[in-house]
């Protein structure tokens, strides 16, 4: 991916040339609560809706040169915007490309791939080794940053490329990290040693699948449905919290939370899906349920829900009561 190098003399020019770029696809002062799963969140001070990577990469690029900060969006499942909003420029991710190598049983995916899709598509070519995704709500670039998990599966040993854009040593790139470079990939998307807002994105993931014949492949397909099914809502809430590691025992978590106050849950998580409850509250109720969970089950939980945006109360603590 190129770019021309823009001039931006000062903050109010990048509206300008966000709109001239992605006519159509641009907003300013943008409400953002459509694009979540929680249905809350206030607005973004700029807010463009990329169609392929390449809209990401461009947008992100001329962000960063204006010095401004870059929250990305994809399913919005799991995310909790602040009620106040996003500062800077929020990219809707809908850059949904996927080209499948059917030789190396390999495919390339831009990061707004939904999970699903990728299920589907691998097994309509007889390949597997994804099938668990079904259980793992939103889109391949969030399930890879969030590492993402499910059934005891996880994306890290299938991974050959990710494709992230940042900065480094000043200068806004685009990075390929191979397979045995992917232990530098938490630290790069958690933003280490980053304090001007420029957080790296994912742009591109490459998969190694498996050939399987598509009858086994429906099988593990059809087990994973079952066991969504099953676990319905609190399956669907921990999916959406937390992101469960091989340490963590999910059904012990689903359990304790079916034990802790099942009416409460079910009227809480209906409210998660856009029933007119803010950020705020939504957030105090998931860390209550994090610090019960943890207490009753000696596990420790790596919250997958990301917090994004301005939350005032974080210098002072958050609410409980």
């Amino acid at each position: 991916m190129s770019i021309k190098s823009s001039i931006i003399s000062n903050r109010s020019d990048l509206g300008a040339l966000l709109a001239k770029e992605h006519p159509g696809r641009y907003f300013a002062n943008h409400p953002l609560a459509s694009y979540t799963t929680s249905g809350t969140g206030g607005q973004a001070d700029h807010l463009v809706i990329a169609a392929n990577s390449a809209d990401i990469w461009h947008s992100y690029h001329l962000a960063l040169e204006a010095d401004l900060p870059v929250t990305l969006i994809g399913g919005g499942s799991g995310v909790l915007v602040s009620d106040v909003g996003c500062p800077g420029l929020v990219i809707i991710n809908r850059a949904r490309g996927i080209w499948f190598d059917t030789t190396n049983n390999q495919v390339l995916l831009e990061s707004g791939v939904l999970n699903r899709a990728l299920v589907i598509g691998a097994y309509e070519r007889e390949m597997g080794a994804v099938e668990w995704l079904l259980g793992v709500p939103g889109t391949i670039g969030g399930a890879v940053a969030t590492q993402a998990g499910f059934d005891g599966q996880f994306l890290t040993p299938l991974i050959k490329e990710v494709t992230v854009a940042g900065r480094v040593e000043s200068k806004i790139s685009v990075i390929h990290l191979a397979a045995d470079q992917l232990k530098l990939l938490p630290d790069l998307l958690a933003g280490a040693a980053v304090t001007d807002g420029s957080r790296p994105v994912i742009l591109s993931v490459k998969l190694q699948l498996t050939r399987l014949p598509q009858l086994q492949i429906k099988a593990r397909m059809d087990r994973i449905r079952n066991r969504v099914e099953r676990w319905s809502r609190v399956s669907a809430l921990i999916g959406y919290c937390w992101a469960p590691s091989r340490a963590v025992d999910e059904r012990r978590l689903a359990k304790e939370l079916r034990l802790a106050n099942l009416r409460l849950l079910d009227s809480r998580l209906a409210r998660v899906v856009g029933r007119g409850v803010n950020s705020r509250l939504l957030r105090n109720q998931v860390e209550r349920w994090q610090d019960h969970l943890e207490r009753q089950t000696g596990q420790a939980l790596a919250r997958r829900l990301e917090y994004l945006g301005y939350w005032p109360d974080d210098e002072q603590g958050i609410p409980t009561g």
